[in-house]
C-alpha cells in the first residue's frame, strides 16, 4: 500500500473517531450575553468526563502523528498546497483540543466544519497521486 493510501485511510479513521467524540461525549454551553458581540452568539465546550478526555487526548495525539507524516510527504513532493494544508490543520487542531470558543450552535455543525477541513486535507494528500 502506498504512503498516500495509508494517509487517506488514516484520515478516514480520524474522522470517524472525531465524529464519535463529538456526538457521544461532547457538549456546548451558550455564553450569556454573547449575542451582543457576535451574531448568533458564542459557545464554550462543556467539560468532558475523565474517560472522554482520555479519548480526546488519544485522538489529538494520533492526529498529530498523522499530520507529521503527511507534512513530510507533502514536502518531499514539493506540494503547491502545503500552506493551505497548514492553515487547515490549525482550524482542525483548535476543534480537536476543544479549548476555543465555538460560533455555531450545534455539535452537528461543529462536526461539519471539522469534516470539511479533514476532507480538504485528505484531498491535498490525494492530489499527490496525480501530480507527476
Amino acid at each position: 500500500m502506498s504512503t498516500v493510501s495509508i494517509l487517506v485511510q488514516t484520515y478516514l479513521g480520524i474522522e470517524k473517531r472525531y465524529e464519535e467524540l463529538v456526538n457521544q461525549y461532547s457538549g456546548l454551553t451558550f455564553l450569556e450575553g454573547s449575542t451582543a458581540v457576535v451574531e448568533g452568539g458564542a459557545y464554550s465546550w462543556s467539560p468532558l468526563s475523565a474517560d472522554a478526555a482520555s479519548i480526546r487526548e488519544r485522538l489529538y495525539a494520533d492526529y498529530i502523528d498523522l499530520i507529521e507524516m503527511a507534512r513530510e510527504t507533502l514536502q518531499s513532493k514539493d506540494s503547491p498546497y502545503f500552506i493551505t494544508y497548514e492553515e487547515s490543520i490549525k482550524v482542525t487542531l483548535a476543534y480537536f483540543a476543544q479549548e476555543d470558543l465555538v460560533f455555531v450552535s450545534s455539535l452537528e455543525e461543529v462536526f461539519k466544519i471539522v469534516k470539511r477541513e479533514l476532507d480538504l486535507q485528505r484531498s491535498i494528500i490525494c492530489s499527490l497521486m496525480y501530480d507527476s
